[in-house]
């Protein structure tokens, strides 16, 4: 059933309206939409905020800036990965969002106990979290401070609309959502099916296959002016798009609405995404309002500059930049990623490129800088195309990857060969088991403890 026409529905145009930040009769504060066709191959584009009725009648997937006028938004995105079978978060939403539950669960419990209260939507493979930061607080003073402290150019590369200084605030803020992250990882029990990750990033096979829970952090890596998240009740096209890359029909009912998690008896069930009646009635009695809750996060941000994390965050912004060479005598997986190959830019490639290098005494700002020259290499060397950055990456990915490894959430459990083949990084070289050589002696340094820290 194709979801509800909104040139026949104000309730939803509404809403939609209200999440932008405005009333129902306004356009709304963004600078921008992003909007993404209900065709194939279609790219997501900018268009004025003024086209929102003509996407929403193509049926065309919208999104909003993380920014407005008056706000700094803040994302937190909780989703079911399955790498071999990327259908089956939808087919069986059941299955997909008990997986969740776990993680779900200490990331309400985190929030709750900071005074955070966001917007909660449901997606086709997850939850949305969304509030707010004033752009006129201290609070995102205190931000941009951590976000220039490492000197990286921002969002001026990009954007001019996007001011320097929230594009920094935006950078500070991946820091502190990285400590978010470290918290529901201590607060979640442990389970191996499927395992809870920072990023979607591969994990070799379980008893389904390679599938994880993400808390995904990774839009925090990428310039603010090209990022964004889907308004409620609009499209997700996820599952069309998939049969589309694969040449398939697409199965009736597979279109699904992003949906207000509110109400007991009808807005806890994934089915309503499904259901475009419901949730045109929904509609009509909910809020789509993103709160402000800069007091929670400011909380939040106390407790990080505490922590073990905002201390490796420092030695890493205040290493001495250099031009680093290649290291020399690489297990052959490694050595292929600085060729470099494509898997360099996943997240995998650069958690075993970080877990190596931290192996043989390199800094974390020193692996990021040989990240990115490796990573230019497949970009060219002009503007980076949409949604990259090769410095942001590597500088993001790096710092994620070695802030879990010197805080000991990473165990290295999975830092050895057979792993590493599971996840499809190993080349087939007879090695002799290079990795576990690397993991008992990063197990040592961190024992040891690390001199700058």
């Amino acid at each position: 059933m194709p979801a509800p026409d909104p040139r026949q529905d104000p309730f939803i145009r509404a809403r939609i309206h209200e999440y932008l930040g405005a009333g129902s009769h306004t356009s709304g504060p963004c600078a921008w939409l992003h909007v993404r066709e209900a065709t194939p191959d279609a790219d997501l584009r900018r268009v004025p905020v003024q086209e929102l009725d003509r996407a929403l009648a193509s049926g065309a997937e919208i999104e909003r800036p993380l920014w407005d006028e008056g706000r700094l938004l803040v994302h937190v995105d909780l989703e079911h990965v399955h790498f071999d079978r990327p259908e089956s978060s939808w087919q069986d939403p059941e299955a997909c969002f008990a997986a969740q539950e776990p993680a779900l669960k200490a990331l309400q419990e985190t929030l709750e106990e900071l005074g955070i209260r966001p917007l909660h939507l449901l997606s086709g493979r997850g939850h949305h979290l969304v509030w707010a930061i004033r752009r006129d607080s201290r609070l995102l003073e205190a931000l941009a401070g951590l976000g220039r402290r490492a000197g990286i150019r921002l969002d001026d590369l990009w954007d001019a609309a996007v001011p320097t200084s929230l594009a920094e605030a935006f950078r500070g803020l991946g820091m502190v959502m990285e400590f978010l992250g470290h918290e529901v990882l201590r607060r979640c029990p442990p389970t191996d099916h499927p395992p809870l990750r920072l990023t979607a990033i591969e994990v070799e096979p379980g008893p389904g296959g390679r599938e994880i829970v993400s808390l995904d952090l990774s839009e925090y890596g990428d310039p603010l002016s090209i990022r964004s998240i889907r308004v409620p009740f609009g499209p997700y096209l996820k599952p069309r798009r998939l049969a589309w890359s694969r040449g398939e029909e697409v199965p009736p009912g597979e279109d699904l609405l992003v949906i207000p998690l509110v109400g007991v008896e009808e807005g806890t069930s994934p089915a309503l995404m499904r259901a475009p009646a419901r949730a045109a009635r929904l509609a009509r009695r909910v809020s789509t309002r993103i709160p402000d809750q800069t007091s929670g996060t400011r909380r939040l941000l106390t407790r990080y500059l505490g922590s073990r994390l905002a201390r490796i965050h420092r030695w890493h912004d205040s290493t001495p930049r250099i031009t680093p060479g290649m290291p020399p005598r690489l297990p052959p997986c490694v050595a292929e990623l600085l060729a470099p190959q494509a898997r360099l830019l996943c997240p995998a490639g650069l958690q075993l490129l970080t877990r190596t290098l931290l192996s043989l005494g390199w800094s974390p700002r020193h692996i990021a800088q040989l990240a990115a020259a490796r990573i230019s290499l497949l970009t060219g060397s002009g503007k980076p195309p949409l949604l990259f950055d090769p410095v942001l990456r590597a500088d993001f990915y790096v710092r994620l990857f070695a802030g879990l490894v010197l805080t000991g959430i990473d165990r290295l459990e999975d830092f050895n060969c057979p792993a590493t083949q599971g996840k499809g990084c190993c080349v087939g070289a007879d090695c002799r088991g290079g990795l576990e050589d690397l993991a008992r002696t990063l197990e040592e340094r961190r024992s040891r403890g690390w001199p700058a820290l």
